[in-house]
């Protein structure tokens, strides 16, 4: 409920207007593109919980770190080791499988600068 009022105050008072189409009923891959700021973020929250899509999404582990942690995972983060990204790969998998209905975020571009090309680790 929480998060439904918060993004209802965004979007009320954003300069932004969603559109959207009905949210999806199965486990969902959502392509966030391009990332290329910090705001991406935040659209992509309000987007998911003015739809109620349970959302998750990856990011470098160090983003876990100290205070961020708990909110970070409370938001549908899910910490990657990029020295051993597998684990995570089996996580969400079995997740799906279980399933567990839920949108993952995947941003072809987390450097947050804008670029030609996606990288390729992406596809």
């Amino acid at each position: 409920m929480l998060r439904r009022l918060t993004a209802r105050a965004f979007w009320r008072f954003s300069r932004w207007t969603l559109r959207t189409q009905p949210a999806p009923t199965q486990p969902t891959i959502l392509i966030g593109a391009p990332h290329t700021s910090n705001w991406d973020f935040i659209l992509m929250l309000c987007i998911a919980w003015e739809l109620g899509i349970d959302v998750r999404w990856m990011g470098k582990k160090s983003l876990f770190r100290s205070w961020r942690g708990p909110f970070m995972r409370a938001t549908g983060g899910i910490p990657v080791d990029r020295d051993n990204p597998s684990r995570v790969v089996a996580e969400v998998v079995e997740a799906a499988r279980a399933g567990e209905i839920f949108g993952l975020v995947i941003t072809p571009d987390g450097t947050r600068s804008g670029h030609t090309h996606w990288k390729s680790g992406f596809y």
